[in-house]
């Protein structure tokens, strides 16, 4: 039986306008980023994309296609697409639309026009969810997607510059966050990571690098730096391989440790973590300063997820189709 998984992370939250300063959970959108899927042996991959409306415009029902885009770790792309009503949900297990064997990485889904995904539309209802099923650690958890709203009236085209791109501007959708929050991270062991993290460079294409600055965090305030770098779109790296600052040797040897903590183990170190996309440098030596990134932490041997808070706002974001 596989153990239960646990959703720990936060949804990161949009302020736009009409809304205030409601604090308010993840709305539903126009194109949703799914933070991982994997089609290796062993590992299946179980996603769900639902159009949640029964409104109309201009009297018609919001029908709507759901374009699915892979994105491979070394950025190729394999393409699916599923006509959704109002109401409907579509679901099922990656593999079955993605067939490309051994492959892993990304996917988004965005709304269309029904049976034209060359005319991405505003259509903020899609809502989503993946469960990753690792059956070598007998273990299952869920990645919830991010939700980027689709700027507009509904059912009005989002390529407002015509040039094929999602822009995550806020003028085609909403933007990413400047940087990303993971509240908790339980201290390593030195000879092997149980927890990885995975992070999605959005705009990097085949042969880009992104660079990440890391903010580390131990249990009393004290905070050390260290960077992580992303080959091509998408990677999954255990914590002990990005730096030792995470093992628990260190942060109990030559930290300002707080004895008192862990609260019930006190043995058990950790820490929290903030992540900032520093630059991005492209095939052809392009870079970009501040790169949008999503990203979410697995502990593969316990069976949980963590998605990030986000802070602030980066207009940098974008997607290609």
């Amino acid at each position: 039986m596989f153990h239960r998984a646990i959703q720990l992370g936060a949804t990161v939250l949009f302020t736009l306008g009409g809304l205030g300063g409601l604090v308010h959970a993840q709305d539903p959108g126009s194109l949703l980023v799914y933070p991982m899927f994997d089609n290796r042996p062993g590992q299946f991959t179980l996603f769900a994309v639902t159009n949640a409306t029964d409104g109309l415009v201009n009297g018609q029902a919001t029908s709507v296609t759901a374009n699915f885009v892979f994105v491979d770790e070394d950025c190729s792309k394999t393409y699916a697409t599923e006509d959704l009503t109002p109401n409907d949900t579509y679901s099922g297990f990656v593999r079955a639309i993605n067939e490309t064997p051994n492959s892993r990485g990304y996917f988004f889904v965005y709304a269309s026009a029904l049976d034209d995904p060359d005319t991405p539309v505003v259509s903020n209802s899609l809502i989503g969810t993946v469960i990753h099923i690792d059956a070598f650690n007998n273990a299952s958890y869920e990645l919830l997607p991010t939700s980027y709203l689709g700027m507009g009236e509904a059912l009005e085209p989002t390529d407002v510059n015509g040039d094929g791109q999602f822009g995550l501007d806020g003028t085609e959708y909403s933007m990413s966050p400047s940087s990303l929050m993971f509240p908790m991270f339980l201290g390593q062991s030195t000879f092997g990571s149980s927890t990885e993290l995975v992070v999605l460079s959005l705009g990097a294409t085949s042969g880009s690098t992104t660079v990440i600055d890391l903010d580390i965090y131990n249990d009393n305030e004290e905070v050390y730096s260290a960077q992580h770098q992303v080959s091509n779109c998408w990677s999954r790296t255990r914590l002990n391989l990005i730096s030792g600052i995470f093992t628990a040797q260190f942060l109990r040897n030559f930290t300002n440790d707080d004895p008192g903590e862990f609260v019930g183990f006190p043995f058990i170190e950790a820490g929290w973590t903030q992540l900032h996309g520093q630059f991005l440098v492209d095939a052809n030596g392009g870079n970009v300063g501040s790169p949008a990134i999503l990203g979410a932490l697995i502990r593969r041997d316990s069976a949980w997820s963590m998605r990030p808070f986000g802070l602030r706002e980066n207009p940098n974001g974008l997607l290609q189709r």
